[in-house]
């Protein structure tokens, strides 16, 4: 009987950023040829508490064309595609910590399922962290942290061939809690073009998770409009599948 499940392993080291296969299936063995499948993830961070950050690169095909997918990975990750074939490298994207005193080359694992069937309708899509975008040299906090001083503004070009098809920005002011003034009206993000056209505007602190990206968006822009508070955020993609 043709097999209808696949998994995989693989390992990575932290701030090594080759490409490491991990899983690759052919449906077509079977009877009834493609179809719609899902992958789950887990990763084993390194023993020795430091943080890691993989990536994983899917390739979905069918009768000749190719469809990209890249997405954060994390224990109990999933992420669904159709089509006749499928191809998954794994690749670490773990930041440079190096200022906190962690200087990577730590060993992890990252493991797949494959079967056949969707991903089930939850209120999170698969996501791709948007620090690695990032275009404009953001600064980061003791905490890891974006930090956006007042009147300034960051730019990020919209991962191209990856399905990013929304954006998530979460925001609030970078003082002690106990002092923090209210966050709303202070960031806004844009989405638009590089000729300064803008598609759809919006406060990340009223209009919470992930905001769909207008069609053909290529970059966004969260400003800082306070003249006196400095903001953190962090900003993620909503990725189709």
């Amino acid at each position: 009987m043709p097999r209808r499940t696949w998994s995989g392993g693989a390992s990575l080291v932290t701030r090594r950023t080759e490409a490491v296969s991990l899983l690759a299936a052919n449906f077509d063995e079977f009877a009834d040829g493609g179809g719609q499948y899902t992958l789950q993830f887990q990763v084993t961070p390194p023993a020795n508490g430091n943080p890691a950050a993989p990536q994983a690169v899917i390739l979905w095909f069918a009768q000749g064309n190719t469809i990209r997918r890249v997405i954060s990975l994390d224990s109990g990750v999933s992420i669904s595609g159709a089509g006749n074939s499928v191809n998954v490298q794994v690749v670490d994207a773990t930041p440079d910590y190096s200022g906190i005193g962690i200087a990577g080359g730590d060993a992890y694992q990252v493991l797949a399922n494959l079967v056949p069937g969707v991903r089930p309708v939850v209120g999170f899509p698969p996501a791709l962290v948007g620090l690695t975008s990032n275009v404009s040299g953001t600064n980061l906090n003791s905490s890891g942290l974006l930090i956006l001083t007042p009147g300034n503004q960051d730019f990020y070009v919209v991962p191209q061939n990856s399905g990013v098809f929304a954006c998530e920005v979460t925001a609030f002011v970078d003082t002690p809690l106990s002092a923090a003034p209210n966050p709303v009206g202070n960031l806004v993000v844009e989405q638009g073009n590089s000729g300064g056209g803008f598609y759809k505007f919006y406060d990340p602190c009223v209009n919470t998770g992930f905001v769909r990206l207008a069609t053909n968006t290529p970059l966004v822009v969260v400003r800082n409009f306070s003249t006196t508070t400095t903001m953190v955020y962090s900003l993620n993609w909503g990725i189709d599948g």
